[in-house]
């Protein structure tokens, strides 16, 4: 079964959001993409037939701004990117899919969802989730996007950032002011007590440094993973590895 529709945030907006599995699955997979890219790109083309085989339907969205959603680039933030997962999950619990919802959230995404902070959610996998530290985390990202040619950063402005595949994003002030609020391990700590969460890490992070990541493995209750493998698990044999972590956590 392939579903595509669009779902319509609070902005009114329309979020394109691809619905894929059995009929009869035992349960939703909802996914949050990284920053930069849309539903199809970190390992989620890959990881998507593995878990439909397995029973789960899958329901993976763009988020606004981002490949075949309604918005612009330049409005995409924490709060507003929260939103766009609020809307999606509202409209999961009201149509025929319903529960049980497990999530799988990249990078941003993680931030993002940990945000949010959902109730119900009963399984949450955490991969390549940015470094706790505000200042780290901003100093990184501007450090990336004046690394490419025509990248440019402008906290109170427009910044470029142009990324390896050379698609160039645009990020609005907002988005800097919405990180500088954000408390990744209290908001982090806050969703672990809702939900059975896996935080897995890339042991070859090669955007996310090894700087305070083990501020998230004290958190209580939280299961901790470091996995081979680069940021988006790039080589085959590390992505099937994580593949097969992902899917047995569920499984259990």
């Amino acid at each position: 079964m392939t579903e595509k529709r669009f779902i319509q945030n609070s902005a009114g907006q329309d979020l394109y959001t691809l619905i894929e599995g059995p009929q009869d699955a035992k349960a939703n997979v909802v996914f949050v993409h990284g920053n930069g890219v849309d539903m199809h790109g970190d390992y989620f083309d890959d990881i998507v037939p593995v878990l439909n085989r397995a029973g789960y339907r899958t329901v993976r969205f763009d988020l606004r701004g981002n490949g075949k959603s309604n918005g612009t680039q330049e409005e995409g933030n924490y709060a507003t990117y929260a939103d766009d997962i609020a809307s999606v999950l509202a409209w999961l619990r009201t149509s025929e899919y319903r529960e049980p919802i497990n999530l799988i959230a990249h990078s941003l995404g993680c931030s993002v969802v940990a945000r949010l902070s959902p109730e119900g959610i009963v399984k949450t996998v955490f991969s390549g989730i940015p470094n706790p530290n505000t200042e780290v985390r901003i100093n990184l990202q501007k450090k990336r996007m004046l690394s490419y040619p025509g990248g440019t950063f402008d906290e109170r402005g427009v910044s470029i950032s142009i990324n390896r595949d050379g698609l160039v994003r645009k990020v609005g002030p907002e988005y800097w002011s919405e990180i500088r609020k954000f408390d990744a391990i209290k908001s982090t700590t806050e969703f672990s007590k809702k939900t059975k969460l896996l935080l897995i890490r890339p042991k070859d992070d090669d955007v996310v440094p090894d700087i305070g990541i083990d501020q998230y493995a004290s958190i209580p209750g939280i299961a901790f993973m470091t996995l081979p493998g680069n940021h988006r698990f790039d080589d085959p044999s590390d992505r099937a590895n994580l593949i097969k972590h992902v899917i047995d956590f569920f499984e259990k």
